[in-house]
């Protein structure tokens, strides 16, 4: 009996070291499991290009093959393509074998059901757990069938119908895909329009040796913000591990929050789809809202987390939803996050607005000042965010709890406080009418988390 580590499974995936946590008969085991309690006949399976990725993917494949499901590999694949698979060709499932953008030494596997639905905590994944847990398995006296597929060339006609390419101007472009599994993709797809291409570490090594593949980290585009000054660009992109997000870079090489540029693809998606819903999440709000309602749109708030934000956009219609972690859905692609896609309305944006990035993300930085993410371990996050509720109530100030506690007074100052979905952590953000009173807030709310 396979010993599988009950802490490997998160609120939207399964993550942990390989091999002391996931390794090939952990695979093996979950994926008997998942055979299990889904009963899929016919699953497609990508992977990224970590060590442990590659160590682990062959045993994934067995476990589904001994219990009759047919599989699909598609290689080493961006995690949205896998969706894009699922949703093209109707899988009753699709896993991404990946860490995203964890350190090297992760590897883990993110589910999606027929239809391009998440698989999450309350959607099976707790099930799944208590399966591989005892070891379950579906008696299958005939084997499933492997066939390897390559979808690149069909999938980047897919990302690429979001445009108009010939609109595209021949925009110069910086991009780093950190040694992560996106570059081939990114640069495929890019080949097809005018733009002067310049990209760094698009190599695949899993060793990630030049910097984590987390552009949330804005110290992992130190090296790309040189480049895109350097060559004279218009802006740059950083994507994440598995392709499924990006951020960006201005052409005087200042980051960009995902903040900032879900309003921005927010004014973008309304323009395509006028009077659209569109969805945002609590962490940051102002700037998203505003440009909504400026541009004939109906804002639609959702907790954060993509197994959230895509039931409801489903449940509400909703045309484009942003997370400021970078990662951005679309309705017409299968209510998935993608970032490719959000690179080339970004592209074309850009190519229609004929003026330099940072002159158009003046409008949000000028107005929306906010500080953060601040994360803080903390040993009972609940009790903490209780405490701030408290501290806060019949004060006359608004409150929220969507999402953690939202504490808001009017537009002088907002923040949110909310827990880690995987991690023991309260994250805090910010926002206010002005630079001090943000700095003055993010002061006062620490104080109360760390004392």
């Amino acid at each position: 009996m396979t010993l599988v580590d009950p802490t490997i499974f998160k609120a939207y995936d399964i993550r942990g070291f390989y091999p002391s946590q996931i390794n090939e008969d952990t695979a093996y085991t979950i994926a008997r499991a998942v055979a299990y309690i889904l009963k899929s006949k016919k699953c497609v399976i990508g992977k990224d290009v970590r060590l442990g990725s590659d160590a682990v993917y062959k045993s994934l494949i067995q476990g589904f093959l001994d219990s009759g499901c047919d599989v699909d590999y598609l290689g080493e694949v961006t995690s949205d393509s896998i969706y894009f698979a699922v949703g093209k060709y109707d899988y009753d499932l699709g896993i991404a074998i990946t860490g995203s953008h964890n350190p090297k030494e992760y590897t883990g596997l993110k589910f999606t059901k027929k239809g391009v639905v998440p698989i999450s905590g309350a959607s099976g994944m707790e099930d799944i757990k208590n399966a591989s847990i005892q070891n379950l398995s579906l008696a299958s006296q005939v084997k499933g069938t492997l066939r390897e597929l390559d979808l690149s060339l069909e999938y980047r006609d897919f990302v690429l119908s979001f445009i108009d390419k010939s609109k595209i101007a021949p925009l110069k472009i910086c991009v780093d895909t950190g040694n992560g599994v996106a570059g081939e993709t990114v640069l495929s797809v890019l080949s097809q329009l005018p733009c002067i291409v310049t990209s760094i570490y698009a190599e695949k090594d899993g060793n990630f040796p030049n910097h984590l593949p987390d552009p949330q980290k804005e110290e992992n585009t130190r090296d790309l913000k040189k480049l895109v000054v350097d060559s004279k660009s218009d802006l740059g992109v950083s994507f994440d591990g598995d392709g499924d997000r990006m951020l960006i870079i201005d052409e005087k090489g200042n980051y960009l929050s995902g903040y900032y540029l879900t309003a921005m693809l927010a004014k973008i998606a309304l323009k395509k789809h006028p009077g659209s819903k569109i969805l945002h999440e609590p962490r940051l709000v102002w700037a998203i809202i505003d440009t909504i309602k400026e541009n004939g749109g109906i804002p639609v708030m959702c907790r954060a987390g993509h197994s959230f934000i895509k039931e409801k956009m489903r449940a509400e219609n909703v045309v484009f939803g942003g997370e400021t972690t970078g990662h951005f859905f679309y309705k017409e692609n299968y209510y998935a996050d993608n970032g490719v896609i959000s690179m080339l309305l970004f592209l074309e944006m850009l190519s229609q607005e004929r003026k330099p990035l940072s002159e158009i993300i003046e409008k949000y930085s000028n107005k929306y000042p906010f500080a953060g993410e601040f994360n803080n371990k903390v040993s009972d996050p609940d009790l903490i965010i209780s405490q701030i509720k408290a501290n806060y109530s019949n004060r006359g100030y608004s409150l929220d709890e969507t999402d953690g506690i939202t504490v808001e007074n009017g537009r002088e100052w907002r923040f949110n406080v909310r827990k880690s979905n995987t991690e023991p952590l309260v994250r805090l953000n910010v926002e206010g009418k002005s630079k001090e009173i943000v700095d003055a807030k993010v002061k006062e709310v620490l104080n109360l988390i760390q004392n």
